[in-house]
């Protein structure tokens, strides 16, 4: 019963960190802050590749700062008042794309969460949006009325996991088709889960950078499963999974 109350109770204990779009553990330049300029024009994302040649003169992207006076041009706020936060805006149907070695993902520790954070109001933009990992897909989500910053996040399905990811080279994009205005992008997080106590974890931040001393807490509604494991260990009895099991009992 020892193992028990420690297995299921509050003594386990762990650092998990936040994550956030300066991990690069997978990609590097998830928040879109390393930009080159030519003037005040973008003439090149390091890290990713638009499908359309970067034209060099805003007609297709534009970067927003963030500043005291503008806090809401990107997802959050810099870092620390020594960072220069940007936002990409995309003003026209792009594609980004980026790739991944296959056998890079396959050596994560666990499965992949992915999350691209979104503004339509800042541009009015209106149109598609689809973010993408190998066979991981949000589909498209309809971009037409939302407000503020919205974040999309990839499935999490059987394909998350890096040993299901087989196509070499391993793509990763974003895709844009617009109907009106513009869409601003920022802090694409994509990093394998934390495992704590037997289950998979990630801590991400809101549009609010965390601060020191924040604290969370999540809860586990997973009942039967726990009963299930104290029957089995204390009194040695494995019960099935279902009312009505396709095998029967010996």
């Amino acid at each position: 019963m020892g193992d028990f109350t420690q297995r299921t109770g509050s003594g386990l204990t762990a650092d998990i960190p936040l994550r956030d779009a300066r991990d690069t553990r997978v990609i590097s330049n998830g928040g879109f802050d390393q930009l080159t300029f030519d003037g005040s024009h973008i003439i090149d994302i390091p890290g990713w590749e638009s499908d359309t040649a970067i034209a060099g003169d805003s007609s297709d992207y534009t970067a927003l700062q963030y500043s005291t006076g503008s806090p809401t041009n990107t997802y959050q706020a810099p870092y620390n008042e020594a960072d220069t936060r940007y936002a990409l805006n995309i003003k026209a149907t792009r594609t980004l794309t980026r790739r991944l070695d296959v056998n890079v993902a396959k050596a994560l520790p666990g499965p992949l969460f992915g999350q691209l954070a979104w503004n339509r109001q800042l541009g009015t933009g209106s149109g598609s949006l689809t973010v993408s990992v190998g066979g991981l897909t949000t589909g498209a989500i309809a971009v037409s009325a939302q407000t503020g910053w919205q974040t999309s996040r990839l499935p999490l399905t059987t394909a998350a996991w890096p040993r299901n990811l087989y196509a070499e080279p391993l793509t990763i994009s974003i895709a844009w088709t617009r109907t009106a205005g513009d869409l601003a992008i920022d802090d694409f997080i994509l990093v394998p889960f934390d495992e704590f106590a037997g289950q998979r974890l990630v801590g991400v931040g809101g549009a609010t950078p965390a601060q020191e001393r924040d604290f969370w807490t999540w809860t586990n509604t997973e009942t039967g499963a726990v009963i299930q494991w104290w029957i089995r260990h204390a009194y040695e009895v494995s019960w099935n999974h279902s009312g009505t099991p396709t095998v029967a009992d010996p």
